[in-house]
């Protein structure tokens, strides 16, 4: 039997393992079962899939139309950039706040808000059709950054009810949730190209928007009361956060990464106009990454477990690296463009996004558990700004470079970038990071599902 002190403020926690048994050895003695998935963990599980694929669907209609919608709006690819990466600045600007007050909003209640702000977002989307130059850019951007406060506080709430209804499988939720996203990614651009294709700029906004206004609150109000789990006062401060490498290193992993999906947002489509492609078939290019991503989720969790959650996020950034490269494709290689090419590197894209995002959050908790009370809500927060940074980063910057150099370049630079930012993560694990940090599960974890051990906060 295996034994290791946890942490803890109320009660000493001890985690203890003999094969696949679960335990906590508390102060007086005794000793707790680790509980699998109760009835109240399956509606919760099942509450927050639906929730994560039709958010995601919403978020990612516009990928296949809205470009050349812009373009024949007067609007510049860099302005599209800014209307696509302005819903992620939100994000990153409201997280962290979020994640520091969500003990005192409630974890439930913050993601009703949330969706109900980003559907009503979505759905008046759809009115935006006949304006044109100036005002097209500034409602859409408006509107998109709505969307975006409504996405932080949905994500927030979601990684905090995540940590804290599963603190013994956060990393096989993580799994299972990031492949609804990644389904809903998938879905999204394909349903939005059909409707737009069907009915038009309008449809897909209004059938998306009104199906989220509709469902998602539904769909929150099946998430038990979050009332067990809140703590009357977060003891861990954002400041104390984001002083430690674990977590500036994490996040900086999650920004290149999500940097690199958002620079083929606004761009892609446009790369894609020499091979006379219909809307549909570009949505359908657009469900590559997020197929692989959603197909890699188990296999992120398998690797972190087994090599720990730096390495996997290395290597899962150098992957994406050669994805941008093939892209492009880079232009000193005189190779030129095809589907096949951008296929190809669209799959390394994806399966970087898995390997890079899955261990993020387990990672953080794991190497910050002795933080104090609510260390998992304010990661949660910490770990939605940093996904929306690069959200943002990536549209924004990506637009911009495009304009001046193309998107070969565009794609080659930004692959350069991840290479450099993995190399970076593979010398701090030799180095700053604590060794015994470096594997995730090797010896908090006592189950197959597990990814983190218990927390302090449940």
């Amino acid at each position: 039997i295996n034994a290791e002190y946890l942490g803890g403020s109320r009660k000493r926690q001890l985690k203890m393992s003999a094969g696949k048994a679960s335990a906590v050895v508390c102060n007086d003695g005794t000793i707790q079962a680790t509980p699998g998935f109760s009835a109240r963990n399956k509606v919760a599980l099942i509450s927050l899939c639906m929730i994560n694929l039709f958010a995601n669907m919403g978020y990612s209609v516009l990928a296949p139309f809205f470009p050349d919608e812009a373009k024949a709006a007067g609007i510049s690819s860099t302005l599209t950039g800014l209307v696509f990466g302005t819903f992620a600045v939100l994000q990153f600007i409201c997280s962290p706040v979020f994640g520091t007050y969500i003990h005192i909003i409630g974890r439930r209640r913050l993601l009703l808000l949330g969706l109900a702000i980003e559907g009503a977002a979505l759905f008046s989307f759809a009115f935006v059709d006949n304006l044109h130059g100036t005002t097209f850019f500034v409602v859409c951007l408006v509107i998109r950054a709505i969307m975006g406060l409504g996405a932080a506080c949905a994500a927030t709430a979601q990684f905090a009810i995540v940590a804290a209804e599963f603190p013994a499988h956060l990393g096989t939720v993580m799994g299972v949730l990031e492949t609804c996203s990644g389904l809903g990614m998938m879905v999204g651009p394909v349903v939005g190209g059909g409707l737009y294709q069907g009915g038009g700029f309008m449809l897909p906004f209004l059938v998306l928007g009104g199906f989220l206004l509709i469902s998602g609150p539904l769909t929150v109000l099946l998430i038990p009361a979050d009332h067990p789990f809140i703590v009357g006062k977060a003891r861990v401060k954002l400041s104390y956060l984001l002083q430690q490498p674990s977590v500036l290193l994490t996040c900086g992993s999650v920004f290149f990464a999500m940097c690199s999906v958002g620079l083929l947002e606004p761009t892609l489509s446009i790369h894609l106009d020499p091979f006379g492609l219909s809307a549909a078939v570009v949505g359908v290019i657009f469900m590559v990454p997020t197929l692989i991503y959603a197909l890699v989720t188990p296999l992120a969790t398998s690797l972190s477990r087994r090599f720990g959650g730096i390495t996997v996020m290395a290597t899962g950034l150098l992957i994406g690296a050669v994805g941008l490269l093939t892209v492009g494709p880079f232009p000193p290689l005189g190779v030129e463009t095809s589907i096949a090419l951008v296929m190809i590197g669209l799959c390394l894209t994806g399966l970087s996004i898995g390997l890079t995002f899955i261990p993020s959050m387990p990672y953080m908790i794991e190497c910050n558990i002795s933080a104090g009370e609510g260390v998992s809500d304010v990661i949660s927060g910490v770990l939605s700004s940093a996904l929306s940074l690069g959200s943002a980063v990536g549209p924004m910057g990506g637009g911009s470079i495009v304009d001046a150099v193309g998107f070969s370049w565009s794609s080659s630079i930004f692959g350069f970038v991840l290479a450099a930012y993995g190399t970076v993560l593979v010398i701090c694990r030799a180095t700053i990071l604590n060794p015994s940090k470096h594997k995730l599960h090797s010896s908090v974890l006592v189950n197959n599902d597990a990814a983190t051990p218990l927390l302090s906060a449940v």
